[in-house]
């Protein structure tokens, strides 16, 4: 589409590549992965993969729901993260939808790592005229649980060969970010970015202030790996982030529905 492709793998329901042409015509992909199962089955850091049902981190005390205290797998020492991988590493169904458009389809079943209810589960993918790629979240679940469901693609928007993103410029719409506390899960503050490493309201390169650990979320995060509210959400799609690739001429926008974006830096 409009010189723009992408692939798609059904282990964890996978966006692997997104080829697209710098401002010099050269052909490259912006993302991380792997050309082969072997890497996304065996060193993987969830790039490119669907994460669920559960994104980011559980601390060791679980869900709660209703009042009653739900336990889930803990996998890095008391927290549980991405779900300990349940929708990440296993194959997904899929249907190419049309000649821009597959869905794919996984069920999980009640008690899968913790998690509440028997879970039905689709992500379609889309790839516009417009080099937009779009993705629908579907969840059902027949007991109430937690849904919290994420692509987990590292972008390099000067192509993924071509050196870090540290001179990548970025935006992000956001007044506010939760800091995390121990074991990196969020501590349920609301905090004002001003003044902060975390103020990307005017973009800035991301290396800019990456380096700051006199602030103790940068030092704890060993850079950027942090939740961003997103400012006057109220469900409807609106621009969260726009990121600019040094060198290429790439600019990526990222829209959402959602109250929340997590930017990483690939910092572990």
């Amino acid at each position: 589409n409009n010189n723009m492709k992408i692939n798609l793998i059904t282990y964890g329901a996978t966006l692997q590549s997104i080829l697209v042409k710098d401002k010099d015509e050269n052909e490259i992909d912006l993302l991380l992965g792997f050309d082969d199962m072997d890497g996304f089955q065996n060193r993987h850091d969830y790039q490119g993969m669907i994460v669920g049902p559960v994104a980011n981190r559980i601390s060791a005390g679980g869900l709660t729901i209703d009042g009653v205290k739900v336990p889930v797998t803990t996998t890095h020492g008391d927290v549980t993260l991405h779900s300990n991988g349940e929708f990440s590493t296993n194959v997904w169904d899929a249907i190419i939808v049309d000649s821009d458009s597959v869905e794919f389809s996984y069920f999980s079943a009640d008690g899968t790592e913790g998690f509440p209810g028997n879970k039905k589960v689709t992500v379609r993918y889309t790839l516009t005229d417009k080099n937009e790629i779009i993705i629908d979240y579907t969840a059902v679940s027949d007991k109430k649980t937690a849904f919290n469901l994420t692509n987990h693609a590292y972008f390099n928007l000067k192509g993924y060969q071509n050196g870090d993103i540290l001179d990548h410029t970025l935006y992000i719409n956001a007044d506010a970010f939760t800091p995390m506390g121990e074991g990196l899960v969020p501590t349920g503050e609301i905090r004002d970015v001003t003044s902060t490493p975390f103020d990307f309201r005017e973009p800035k390169t991301i290396g800019r202030d990456i380096n700051d650990t006199s602030c103790v979320q940068i030092k704890n995060g060993n850079g950027y790996d942090h939740n961003f509210i997103i400012n006057d959400f109220d469900g409807t799609l609106k621009t969260c982030a726009i990121a600019k690739g040094d060198k290429s001429g790439i600019t990526m926008e990222v829209k959402t529905t959602l109250p929340g974006v997590q930017c990483y830096t690939g910092n572990f």
